[in-house]
């Protein structure tokens, strides 16, 4: 595994990611945190480097 994306894809599928967003849902639920019904997970600050991108490398 290089990446963050081998390393979550692996743990998509061997189903590492289900088991820690139900943890962690369960875990505000019960403290009355988030609503049962209603959650989200926000990524709008991630951010790619600018190679993601296209950006070509020194600037120009």
């Amino acid at each position: 595994m290089g990446t963050v994306y081998d390393l979550f894809t692996t743990w998509n599928q061997d189903g590492t990611l289900n088991e820690i967003l139900d943890l962690l849902r369960s875990a505000h639920v019960d403290a009355g945190v988030i609503d049962s019904e209603l959650w989200c997970v926000d990524g709008t600050t991630v951010r790619a480097a600018w190679c993601a991108a296209g950006a070509v490398k020194g600037g120009g």
